[in-house]
């Protein structure tokens, strides 16, 4: 403890500055831009802090001269020159250094950064991204993956899919891979292959996420040769896996996957002439989720502005009723309408994963089923049999 005789002349400024807040004379922006004569008067009881352009008037409005005629005050001589003005700007600057930390903290010490948290079915504990900015469909595509069902994510340029691979594989706790692929991208590179001159097996970029777990964005799917693509389908589908080099390996329960591409698989469509058709056993392997822009997003990483976010929640999960319905809707829609739409068994299991994650049965149809009908099917399929849970009457 300083006693009443403390040498002050012999303390730093920062010293003073704490005591006089230690012992309540003054607080404040006031404190931290005084002066170590004027602190010494203060703590002596011969004065008082005097007006400084530092103190914070809640408006924004202080200047950078203010600041710099104050830290230089007395040091100003006729004749300098410009390097010698930098100099003793540059010195202040150093000596004031505390002061204008702890003034810029009295000034921005009410703004508090938003911390967003996801909470879905499971996991029950919330997902804490801190003051990240995230895409209101974030959560819609963390319950998918969630319930271990790999996602076909398609939507225009520049909706954040690449970074929200990112934040998804955060929220997951593993490791995100990420690669864009083209019509030159071979299953060697996605697989590995057995080297002919070293005999040693080359990993390929599917390997190590496969095996120990990741969450795979294949960015760009839709540009990739069909015929590489559809060689992908056994490793997406089942449990296990055999490599080029002779090994089966365990699919890894941290093993997710998203293929992110502009187009829903179908084909070419405007603006997006090179995308491919890909066949529908393979995309019957995923659930086909639209992204698309978040207006309130974009103010925000543009502007800096925050507007009202209403992201995406997740229902209750089903029960097993709910989720035999939806089989048996599944079942009926593969009798009057498989002719014109794959509807396979997986349809049925994908969508009971997704049921139990809590996504919307309607929803579950729309990315499992509808995603990959023209409209006039998909009205016909639900003029028959309704949406999924509904109770409709049926001519056979």
């Amino acid at each position: 403890m300083i006693e009443a005789n403390t040498d002050y002349a012999a303390m730093s400024t920062v010293g003073l500055r704490s005591l006089v807040r230690e012992r309540g004379i003054a607080q404040g922006s006031a404190v931290a831009s005084a002066r170590k004569e004027d602190l010494i008067a203060l703590l002596e009881g011969r004065g008082q802090l005097p007006e400084t352009p530092l103190a914070y008037n809640g408006k924004g409005s202080d200047e950078l001269a203010d600041v710099l005629a104050r830290v230089l005050s007395g040091r100003i001589q006729a004749g300098l020159d410009e390097d010698r003005v930098q100099q003793l700007i540059a010195d202040a600057l150093d000596e004031h250094q505390a002061m204008i930390e702890e003034w810029v903290g009295e000034c921005f010490k009410t703004i508090q950064p938003k911390v967003t948290q996801i909470v879905m079915p499971k996991p029950a504990k919330p997902v804490d991204l801190g003051t990240q900015a995230v895409h209101r469909q974030l959560p819609q595509v963390l319950a998918w993956l969630i319930a271990d069902v790999p996602v076909w994510l398609w939507g225009a340029p520049g909706a954040g899919k690449t970074h929200l691979a990112r934040q998804l594989a955060e929220c997951l706790g593993v490791k995100p891979y990420v690669m864009s692929i083209d019509e030159t991208t071979t299953a060697n590179k996605l697989l590995g292959f057995q080297n002919l001159v070293s005999g040693d097996f080359v990993k390929g970029w599917l390997y190590e996420p496969y095996k120990t777990g990741g969450l795979v964005m294949i960015d760009e799917i839709d540009t990739g040769n069909p015929g590489i693509i559809a060689g992908l389908n056994a490793l997406l589908a089942n449990s296990h896996y055999l490599f080029p080099n002779g090994e089966t390996v365990e699919r890894h329960a941290g093993f997710r996957v998203i293929a992110a591409a502009n187009t829903n698989g179908t084909g070419a469509v405007a603006g997006f002439t090179a995308r491919q058709r890909l066949d529908a056993a393979t995309l019957n392997r995923f659930a086909v989720v639209e992204f698309r822009y978040d207006e309130v997003l974009e103010t925000l990483l543009a502007c800096g502005v925050e507007g009202d976010v209403d992201p995406w929640r997740p229902g209750k999960p089903a029960d097993e009723s709910e989720c035999v319905k939806w089989v048996s809707w599944v079942q009926r829609l593969r009798k009057d309408f498989g002719k014109h739409v794959l509807i396979s068994p997986r349809a049925s299991l994908l969508g009971v994963r997704a049921l139990r994650a809590g996504i919307p049965a309607r929803e579950v149809a729309d990315a499992l089923v509808f995603a990959l009908c023209a409209a006039d099917t998909m009205r016909a399929m639900v003029d028959k049999l309704g949406n999924p849970g509904q109770e409709v009457t049926t001519n056979g």
